[in-house]
């Protein structure tokens, strides 16, 4: 029988793995500032708002372009709010671009660590209504 030569983990997944494995020996230093556990003892995706949290990152940072007549998708309506509708199908896709940095282009609307960690929050608790 052959060897079979096992590949080795992609970058993404090795870093996945390094901070699973810190948080199961119970080092939370590893953890995005909103999926540090609160004082109530939760752990925080279920306390991410998307209307407190979330829309506020879109208002500021994807108004320019992805609005109703700008670049698709149209994240924001005609009023320039964010559309729950549209980002609850498109949060994969907006966070795989903001951390792949093709997303939004430009220092001055550059998405912050904080806003990237509460986008991945907001859809690790399911991407809620709230």
């Amino acid at each position: 029988m052959r060897d079979r030569k096992v590949p080795p983990m992609m970058p993404r997944r090795r870093g996945a793995a390094v901070a699973l494995g810190a948080v199961l020996a119970g080092c939370t230093a590893v953890l995005p500032p909103a999926l540090y556990p609160t004082d109530a003892g939760t752990a925080g995706p279920a306390s991410v708002s998307f209307r407190a949290d979330v829309a506020p990152v879109l208002e500021r940072r994807c108004a320019g372009c992805h609005k109703p007549d700008g670049t698709p998708p149209a994240l924001l309506d005609a009023a320039g709010k964010a559309r729950y509708d549209v980002l609850r199908v498109a949060i994969d896709d907006v966070v795989r671009t903001i951390r792949d940095g093709r997303m939004p282009p430009g220092a001055p609307t550059a998405v912050t660590a904080d806003e990237l960690a509460t986008l991945r929050a907001w859809r690790a608790a399911g991407a809620p209504d709230n």
